[in-house]
Formats: C-alpha cells, structure tokens, sequence
C-alpha cells in the first residue's frame, strides 16, 4: 500500500514535439558516446522472424 500523495501525473497527447524528440534523441547518443568513446553512429536493424509470423 502507499501512501504518497504527490499528484497524479496525466499524460497528453497531440502534435509532435520538436523539443522532447530532440531530447530522445540526444540524450542516448549523448550516453552511447560516453559508455562506448565513440560518436559513430551508423544504422542498425533488427528483424526476427519465425515459423507463425511472418512479413
């Protein structure tokens, strides 16, 4: 059970937002750069496939 009372947060939706896309963006390359030394950032993709789904 808890007990804090903080309000409750809503979430909204609407248009894109320049600024929090930039932020989602940043940040992890910002994170990636420090954990691996390197600013390289090439594009990855990942595609699993199986036997009951396919595309």
């Amino acid at each position: 059970m808890t007990t804090d009372r903080s309000p409750s947060l809503i979430p909204t939706t609407g248009e894109r937002d320049a600024e929090l896309n930039d932020r989602l963006t940043e940040e992890p390359v910002a994170f990636n750069t420090a954990a691996t030394g390197t600013s390289d950032r090439g594009t990855f993709s990942v595609k699993v496939t199986n036997e009951y789904f396919s595309t």
